[in-house]
């Protein structure tokens, strides 16, 4: 499975940390604008003041859908950038020099907020912005030292980022994917069920579990080695990634056992996709004159079934199918 498609199944914005990075940035700025936006409001700078305020409501909004789960990045792209990066301007042609410092804090902000190709839009609109403001109210000496440290700024910035995003990919993908076999550990499982769970339950979608099983696994390990053994599950990996949609997740629950959570499957088609991997495993060429075999249990989620009663129904019918004689699919 390759890094993108982790990306999109584990964390589908790509972002983990901006949501917490947002709450600490906003309660940055809201500490040190609310006594800005009282001052201005006393010396009469009322636009200011207002444009300040404007500023810590869309902050505020911001933490608000963070808390809820819901995003922004449209909206904080094409809405509120450009009017903080206005507020700014207007208050560079009021209060010159001191408020065009501020930059520097936007600008870090549109990096903790935004994805990284977001903020250097934006930030290259701020930098436009301040330009135009700081051309009518700054000396141009002054003007080309800010406008030379915004530039720099964004680049290292969006140098720093960009490589803490990377990190932060490779790092929680690493949690999820079982090194052995390259699908999905244990740590997503309980949030996958319940996802699909919660789909069911909204949209009637259905949803099917097959829980699967290496037969005789052991006897391969004694009569090949582990470590042949270990090439029979990487193998087993590789096809299973292969031959699934990438709607659906795969697993490696531990030892030889898989689990596969198939979304928008009946359970006619969840049998349909077993029979078909159970053959395709069945044509591995991996052990000599030994062909891998696998027992397949089959179950399509029921309404007000819990996951782990749903889970339960497709061991019990993975149990069945080794009961009657292994190397195939009970329902």
């Amino acid at each position: 499975m390759s890094l993108s498609e982790l990306d999109r199944k584990t964390d589908p914005s790509g972002t983990d940390f901006r949501p917490q990075a947002t709450i600490y940035v906003v309660c940055v700025f809201i500490l040190m604008l609310t006594p800005l936006a009282f001052h201005h409001w006393i010396q009469g700078n009322r636009y200011v003041a207002l444009g300040l305020v404007g500023v810590m409501g869309i902050l505020a909004f911001n933490v608000h859908q963070h808390c809820n789960q819901k995003k922004l990045d449209a909206c904080n792209m094409y809405l509120f950038s450009p009017f903080i990066c206005a507020v700014l301007a207007g208050g560079i042609i009021v209060q010159g020099q001191e408020a065009a410092m501020w930059a520097f804090p936007v600008l870090m902000a549109f990096y903790c907020t935004l994805s990284v190709r977001q903020a250097v839009v934006a930030n290259l609109m701020l930098i436009l912005s301040i330009s135009g403001a700081s051309i009518y109210a700054l000396p141009m000496e002054i003007y080309l030292r800010i406008i030379a440290a915004l530039i720099t700024s964004t680049v290292f910035a969006g140098i720093m980022v960009r490589a803490m995003d990377q990190q932060h990919r490779l790092l929680r993908n690493q949690m999820v994917t079982d090194h052995l076999t390259g699908v999905f550990n244990r740590v997503l499982l309980e949030s996958s069920l319940e996802s699909a769970q919660a789909t069911f339950r909204t949209s009637k979608k259905p949803m099917t579990l097959l829980s699967m099983d290496v037969d005789y696994f052991k006897t391969i390990n004694d009569s090949f080695g582990h470590l042949k053994g270990d090439c029979v599950l990487q193998e087993l990996g590789a096809l299973l990634n292969e031959k699934t949609r990438k709607a659906d997740f795969v697993f490696r629950l531990g030892g030889e056992e898989f689990l596969i959570l198939l979304h928008g499957s009946t359970v006619g088609n969840g049998r349909q996709v077993a029979e078909s991997l159970r053959k395709s495993i069945a044509e591995m060429d991996i052990l000599p004159d030994e062909p891998i075999t696998v027992s397949v249990g089959v179950a399509e989620l029921a309404i007000n079934e819990s996951t782990q009663q749903w889970l339960s129904r497709a061991d019990k019918n993975l149990y069945r199918a080794k009961e009657l004689g292994r190397n195939r699919v009970v329902n």
